[in-house]
């Protein structure tokens, strides 16, 4: 059984290796709620899978859906002034003055506050809603200094690294994933796709030329992990064949399931795909449509993974649970910046240099 807050479709298995498909239109959002989907969403097909090393699904799907409702819980906030070094604070919600280290965490703390004025811009951040008491924080980045952290981060599929880049074989994609195109700075993670032709390779090894440049991350060789809260704070690009996504698969390389975390088709910014894709049964799939457009600023994507659930939050509200055939196995997390292999290619309105910017990625576990 499916339980959902909000709009809910159910995707059937497919067969096909290659997954093309064309976006239909979806209602006007609804404007007490932002939150409307019409029936006759476009299907996009996922592979089967094949003896090859998975490309994981990572595909946007679609069904019918006519079902509206109000949104989950409301956004749990607590604020925090970053500066240089620690200062004391108040109780939680209370501006707190933090080191950049932990810029993008939640804090809280039961000292009096300080009277000392902020030496930075203070801000307002998500506290993980779905954390369960007896959680822990097991994984954190907060992609401070001037380079991303090898100890933490690598940056193409581990089945596909060529040792000078990859692609997801199996999507039609455009792009070659590069290191150069993961960048850091200010606090933040760059994904960066580039209009500029890129020499890469095929499936069997051969030179092959691909029209974009682009970046992603794993945590494959540095972390996975089995049940937990995951929370990413990013902003998500605009322009037609742009697909930037936050996921999760398993660390054994099999395929599926894959937990789509949140998936986005640049020709929309306001329409979110939160997809399950399980091993057993027919995907399931929320689509969110926000009355704003998402890539004008910084918004939260998370996932709370349990033995008999996964839940979807946007922004703190609870938007979708699933509660069918859940993993049981270790997985590790990924995001990146696709471009096409979705039926969505770019166009007049797709930039030539466009970048998915990640502040934090955070792990809770019990």
């Amino acid at each position: 059984m499916i339980a959902l807050v909000g709009i809910y479709s159910h995707l059937a298995q497919f067969s096909q290796r290659h997954r093309k498909g064309t976006a239909t239109t979806i209602a006007g959002l609804t404007a007490a709620i932002g939150i409307s989907v019409a029936a006759g969403l476009g299907v996009f097909v996922p592979h089967e899978k094949s003896a090859t090393p998975p490309q994981g699904d990572h595909v946007i799907g679609g069904g019918e859906s006519t079902t509206t409702g109000a949104l989950g819980p409301a956004l749990t906030t607590t604020t925090l002034t970053l500066a240089t070094t620690p200062k004391s604070s108040n109780a939680t919600g209370a501006t707190t003055t933090l080191p950049p280290s932990i810029k993008s965490q939640p804090h809280s703390a039961a000292s009096a506050p300080s009277t000392e004025l902020p030496t930075t811009t203070t801000v307002t951040v998500a506290r993980p809603v779905g954390i369960t008491a007896g959680m822990h924080l097991a994984f954190t980045s907060s992609f401070q200094g001037s380079s991303l952290n090898g100890s933490k981060w690598q940056t193409c599929y581990p089945w596909a690294d060529s040792g000078s880049g990859c692609t997801n074989f199996d999507n039609s994609e455009l792009e070659w994933y590069m290191p150069s195109q993961a960048q850091v700075s200010n606090g933040t993670l760059h994904l960066t796709a580039s209009k500029v032709t890129t020499i890469g390779t095929t499936r069997a090894g051969s030179p092959a030329a691909y029209q974009w440049k682009s970046g992603m991350v794993t945590t494959y060789n540095s972390f996975d992990f089995t049940y937990g809260y995951v929370q990413v704070t990013a902003r998500i690009p605009a322009g037609s064949g742009l697909w930037p996504a936050l996921w999760l698969l398993p660390q054994n390389e099999s395929w599926p399931p894959e937990i789509d975390i949140m998936e986005n088709l640049g020709a929309n910014t306001s329409r979110i795909y939160c997809t399950f894709h399980p091993a057993l049964g027919g995907e399931s799939q929320e689509i969110y449509n926000s009355p704003t457009n998402l890539s004008s600023g910084w918004h939260t994507y998370a996932v709370n993974w349990e033995p008999h659930s996964i839940t979807w939050y946007i922004d703190g509200h609870q938007v979708f649970t699933s509660s069918a055939n859940i993993p049981q196995q270790p997985m590790y997390f990924l995001a990146n910046l696709a471009v096409s292999g979705t039926g969505q290619v770019p166009n007049a309105s797709t930039p030539d240099t466009a970048s998915f910017d990640i502040s934090n990625v955070s792990i809770y576990q019990n």
